[in-house]
């Protein structure tokens, strides 16, 4: 059995081990409510974070679902230019034949009065050289007549 001084030193230890350890206790405690307010502002961080990521990713959604639009306007334009260049080709095609038929028929309607007027030239040109025929026929047949008339006036000289 411990005497009462030995019982007392004892207390006293433990006295002084309580005494020693609530500095540390404190200073654990302080540790630890740093360490756990140091996790609660991480833990903030982390869902500010989080947060400003979904905002993110929902700003990129909403460009990339306005990208898309704009890629199928795009598309659309680019088709309709298409379309459009298409019809101006078959309108320019469609001209194109028009204006040769027109051409064509220019030239035909030329050519047709450029031939009346090389045929009726042929026939006043054939009707003059019947003409001319003629006056040479009867000229002709007057040279020959008087070339008998005068053989005879020139036999009747004679005799």
């Amino acid at each position: 059995q411990q005497s009462s001084s030995e019982q007392i030193e004892s207390r006293m230890n433990f006295a002084d081990v309580d005494r020693a350890a609530i500095p540390i206790n404190r200073q654990t405690q302080t540790e630890a409510d740093a360490i756990n307010h140091e996790n609660d502002h991480r833990s903030k961080l982390i869902e500010e974070k989080k947060e400003i990521l979904k905002l993110k990713e929902a700003d990129l959604a909403s460009k990339e679902k306005l990208l898309m639009e704009s890629l199928s306007t795009l598309e659309m334009k680019q088709l309709e230019w298409e379309q459009w260049r298409r019809q101006e080709e078959i309108n320019w095609h469609e001209k194109l034949r028009e204006k040769e038929a027109a051409t064509r028929k220019s030239i035909e309607e030329n050519m047709c009065k450029v031939e009346k007027e090389r045929l009726a030239s042929l026939e006043k040109s054939h009707m003059e050289y019947e003409k001319l025929e003629a006056r040479l026929q009867k000229s002709l047949l007057e040279v020959e007549t008087k070339e008998r008339h005068l053989k005879d006036v020139e036999a009747n000289h004679q005799n």
